[in-house]
């Protein structure tokens, strides 16, 4: 079973349209029943964007141990997901990391492992153990980023978290950065060249090169996401779809190196 997750410490870079999107590109490839998404989003954005039964069984539940993680899973056109809750937002409240608390998602994901071969899993939107439960379960990470100024700064400010987690004294990470996705990028701006070349430069300081993709707008994930459903499950020919799924081409050449 491999583990994704597109993640930023700067909201509003399409993390979750991403993995929305990226997690269909799968199931249409591989089976939509392999694939998992588990939404840890306070806001519920990918629960409700895909369609599913926000009064259902939830990944808080999971956690808590008061639902097995199989009886929470939704089965769903797209993929298979399990729901997040509002009181996520008061995860720093209720996990206790003098408990080590932060590897339970690790631990309940083992349980899956035998019925699904990928898990993509959503972000929360700020910075807390929900944040470090998802690195230490992950195997991949993706940071998606946009072309200003602080969204690039955020993708350092990621590195440096995910760097911590996996050289730090613990070494509680085992999750690899794999690549970049620039969204909105026009190639005949400045501010989108400098924006590529500023990830290029980041990609060649690493051993593994992480890929570079690019997609040039958000409008037809955006209507998609309004009608439950994805663009690569309705317009996989058009511009944006072609470019998903050649974010998932990479996605997969990238653990292909790593078997």
């Amino acid at each position: 079973m491999k583990t994704f997750a597109f993640i930023t410490a700067k909201g509003g870079c399409g993390k979750s349209s991403l993995t929305l999107e990226a997690a269909t590109v799968f199931g249409n490839m591989y089976g939509k029943e392999k694939v998992l998404v588990i939404d840890l989003d306070q806001q519920l954005s990918i629960s409700k964007n895909c369609g599913a039964d926000t009064e259902a069984p939830n990944i808080l539940d999971v956690l808590q141990g008061d639902v097995p993680i199989m009886d929470a899973v939704q089965h769903n056109d797209l993929f298979d997901i399990i729901i997040a809750s509002p009181k996520l937002a008061r995860a720093d409240n209720i996990f206790d990391r003098a408990e080590e608390d932060e590897y339970l998602l690790a631990d309940v994901l083992d349980f899956a492992k035998d019925t699904y071969d990928y898990v993509f899993i959503d972000p929360a939107p700020s910075r807390n153990i929900l944040q470090e439960m998802l690195y230490i379960a992950a195997d991949y990470i993706v940071i998606p980023t946009r072309v200003d100024e602080s969204s690039l700064d955020a993708v350092v400010t990621t590195e440096n978290e995910l760097n911590r987690l996996t050289n730090g004294r613990n070494k509680k990470s085992h999750a690899k950065l794999i690549g970049y996705v620039l969204n909105e990028y026009n190639k005949q701006t400045a501010l989108g060249q400098m924006a590529l070349e500023t990830l290029e430069l980041s990609s060649e300081e690493k051993e593994n090169n992480p890929f570079i993709a690019t997609v040039s707008s958000a409008i037809r994930v955006s209507e998609a996401k309004t009608l439950h459903t994805a663009v690569c499950r309705t317009e996989k020919s058009s511009k944006t779809g072609r470019e998903i799924y050649a974010i998932v081409e990479q996605m997969l050449e990238k653990i292909g190196e790593d078997a």
